[in-house]
């Protein structure tokens, strides 16, 4: 059997493992949801990850007002 049946785990805030996918959208949904990230299997390496997500959504986003 040469089929790939895990690609991307989930590990939540705490860098413990949470869940297997194999599609990457379904993966990112659970890891938004439980506040976790991303990993390939195969690479090992983090696709992923809610606090990156974070900062980077603040760093993006105008929270000032202009001054008339």
């Amino acid at each position: 059997m040469s089929e790939i049946l895990v690609a991307y785990r989930v590990l939540d805030k705490r860098s413990r493992y949470h869940h297997s996918y194999v599609d990457l959208d379904f993966a990112i949904d659970c890891a938004k949801h439980i506040g976790g990230s991303v990993v390939d299997v195969e690479s090992k390496q983090t696709v992923y990850s809610v606090e990156k997500d974070r900062k980077s959504t603040r760093l993006n986003s105008s929270h000032y007002v202009a001054s008339r």
